[in-house]
């Protein structure tokens, strides 16, 4: 892949491709690795959310996630060092504080209807001082949009903001008069951050699926699964247990 200066300013490449997990980490094949641009893959948020096990990660889930997307923090400009691997350990505890982070924008949007659950409390409890009158439902609203607002900036790290031209990206409209705003992640946990605050600016509506537990965004307000592969799996259990029964 050729890498003119002015696009590679635009968006920095990173490294994908086949790996293994061996001694507690996950290790990229860097002999095998083919480079990418790091904001093509629109899904790249929910496939790193639905890696995460909170019992441990599952060596087929994160090696499938680095063959699609990469390592976290090891990119193209490490190939060929002998570096690019990364502790099992360290990806537990970043998709632990990822999925914390979606799982509670769902409760704050839901608490809007139905009260504060009982996780926005326990966040509550973290941010405010636990001393004082009992807060009322605006208040718990308040501390967790605050420090939710907080947290995903805090994962965005050094993510840039920058402008890049639609020559030669897949994006309609496109032309050399027509640019778009872009954030610049050093890394895919950035890069996923980055995804996520985009998604809650917009108000866009995160789900858990019924059929597998899965995270996704739903494409409309009927949406209930994941993908109609997984509601066809939902329908036929339900089904087999009736018949059971």
């Amino acid at each position: 892949m050729e890498k003119a200066l002015g696009t590679y300013k635009q968006y920095p490449y990173w490294a994908r491709g086949p790996a293994r997990v061996e001694d507690g980490y996950v290790v990229l094949d860097e002999a095998r690795a083919t480079p990418y641009y790091i904001f093509e893959p629109p899904d790249l948020l929910f496939d790193l959310l639905n890696v995460y096990r909170p019992d441990g990660l599952e060596a087929n889930g994160v090696t499938g996630f680095v063959r699609r997307y990469g390592l976290l923090y090891h990119g193209e400009e490490d190939l060929g060092s002998g570096e690019c691997r990364e502790s099992l350990e360290t990806w537990q505890e970043e998709l632990e504080s990822l999925n914390l982070v979606a799982r509670l924008y769902i409760d704050l949007v839901e608490s809007e209807k139905r009260g504060p659950t009982e996780r926005m409390r326990e966040v509550f409890s973290l941010v405010k001082s636990p001393h004082g009158p009992v807060p009322t439902d605006e208040e718990y609203l308040q501390a967790v949009s605050i420090a939710l607002a907080e947290w995903i900036t805090e994962g965005m790290q050094d993510t840039k903001v920058g402008l890049a031209s639609t020559v030669e990206l897949d994006t309609q409209p496109q032309g050399s008069t027509t640019f778009l705003l872009s954030h610049v992640p050093p890394n895919l946990v950035a890069a996923a951050y980055g995804q996520f605050a985009f998604l809650i600016a917009n108000k866009a509506q995160l789900a858990t699926c019924p059929g597998c537990g899965r995270l996704f965004h739903p494409r409309s307000g009927k949406q209930k699964y994941c993908t109609p592969s997984c509601a066809n799996t939902s329908r036929w259990r339900r089904w087999k247990e009736g018949q059971a029964n």
